[in-house]
């Protein structure tokens, strides 16, 4: 199994970084995730993960999306956003996403912002 590349583990943690409870245990996660697949679009990515069993999750909650974030990465002319999509509680799929530009093939250099006219979770 693959391990999280530099931009994946910086975006979770600039998307995870409230101070809610929720915040919190999703950011607790982090540390025990594997890649399960990760699949290029050309114009982004998604990454999807597996966590241990006894890895404690969200209680009583399902499925939603946390967003907010975006980079300035090398080879951009317009930057990248990001989605994290949680499921019954725990950390499922990261997307990464360019706003019509191709991905760089190598991503060496980029800076992680909030989108100030998003809202997030």
């Amino acid at each position: 199994m693959d391990t999280l590349t530099p931009l994946e583990q910086a975006v979770l943690e600039k998307i995870l970084s409230g101070e809610s409870e929720r915040y919190r245990t999703l950011r607790n996660q982090i540390p025990a995730l594997r890649v399960r697949e990760r699949k290029m679009t050309g114009v982004g990515f998604f990454t999807r993960f597996s966590i241990p069993d006894d890895i404690p999750k969200l209680p009583d909650e399902t499925t939603f999306q946390i967003g907010g974030v975006g980079a300035n990465i090398n080879d951009l002319e317009h930057g990248a956003g990001f989605v994290l999509f949680v499921d019954d509680g725990q950390i499922e799929t990261l997307e990464g996403y360019t706003y019509d530009e191709p991905w760089p093939r190598n991503v060496f250099s980029f800076h992680l912002h909030f989108i100030p006219t998003s809202k997030r979770a």
